[in-house]
C-alpha cells in the first residue's frame, strides 16, 4: 500500500477521506476525480472526494493537494469562485476534475 501524501495525511486529520473505489457511471473519460459537498439535514455537512481507481502515488498526491485547497477556498469563499454545481437530487455542492499539462510560462 502506498503511504499516504502529507496533503492527504491533512485532510484524514480533518476526518476527509479520499476514496478511490468504484468509479461513477455518470463520469466522462475525461474526469479523474469527484468533490462533493452536501448539507446534512442536521444542520452539518458531509465531504466526499472520489479518485479514479488506479491513480498513481504523484496524481494522488496532486490530487489531495487539489482537494484540501477546494475544501479551504469553499469555507472562506462559497462555491462560486471554483464552479461548484448545486445538485437538487443529493442536496449538495459537486465538482470534477481532470489532469492537464498546462504549457510553460
Amino acid at each position: 500500500m502506498d503511504v499516504p501524501s502529507t496533503a492527504e495525511r491533512r485532510l484524514a486529520a480533518r476526518g476527509v477521506i479520499i476514496h478511490d473505489g468504484e468509479w461513477p457511471d455518470i463520469a466522462r473519460p475525461e474526469h479523474d476525480g469527484f468533490a462533493q459537498i452536501i448539507e446534512a439535514g442536521d444542520g452539518s455537512l458531509q465531504v466526499n472526494f472520489l479518485i479514479r481507481p488506479g491513480t498513481g502515488p504523484e496524481d494522488r498526491a496532486a490530487f489531495a493537494e487539489w482537494a484540501e485547497s477546494r475544501l479551504d477556498r469553499f469555507f472562506e469563499h462559497g462555491p462560486e469562485p471554483d464552479g461548484w454545481h448545486w445538485v437538487e437530487a443529493v442536496g449538495g455542492w459537486q465538482l470534477w476534475t481532470r489532469w492537464m499539462q498546462m504549457p510553460e510560462l
